[in-house]
């Protein structure tokens, strides 16, 4: 990096911290002291709420989600943040279940999937190692067989090992009869 460089780089982490950091005016928060920089617009309603009974002026945003948690108060706020605004909301406690429901539902697909690969990854298994035995047979080193055609000369070469068996043993039984 030339030193141009260096100096753009410098003025562009001083502008993204300029944006990040509290605004020079911002108050702390009245309940935790918290000086953010992220303001928050309630509606009237929501803020006489998770007021009352307090000479709270001003609270972050993290004591506004705490306080509608705690008191069970569902709203939606708009936040601004280094010039933007940003739609947001708490959380009830029904979504708090239905967020659990889904939880449980990805864990059971989750399972049903780690099932199922675990199935496929024999399948594949016994698949390349019949499919190795058939190239080895046949010599055809770059070919992939049909699944049925492999089957049928899986099943051919089974019936093949079965009959040189049933001839070993008759071999033996002759064997034996002649000692």
């Amino acid at each position: 990096m030339n030193e141009r460089d260096i100096v753009r780089v410098a003025k562009l982490i001083e502008e993204r911290d300029a944006a990040l950091s509290p605004l020079p005016d911002r108050k702390a928060c009245d309940r935790c002291g918290r000086q953010a920089g992220l303001d928050a617009v309630l509606a009237d309603a929501t803020w006489a709420a998770i007021t009352a009974g307090t000479e709270w002026t001003w609270l972050c945003l993290w004591c506004i989600d705490t306080l509608c948690d705690e008191q069970g108060i569902v709203c939606s706020a708009t936040l601004h943040f280094a010039g933007n605004a940003v739609a947001a909301s708490s959380r009830s406690a029904a979504d708090e279940e239905q967020i659990a429901r889904l939880w449980d539902q990805v864990y059971r697909l989750r399972q049903e999937l780690d099932e199922k690969a675990c199935t496929f990854n024999l399948r594949w298994k016994a698949d390349m190692r019949a499919i190795k035995m058939w190239r080895a047979a046949t010599g055809r080193t770059l070919e992939w067989p049909d699944h049925a055609d492999l089957v049928v000369w899986l099943l051919q070469q089974i019936r093949r090992r079965d009959r040189m068996i049933r001839n070993m043993f008759q071999l033996i039984r002759t064997v034996r009869r002649i000692w």
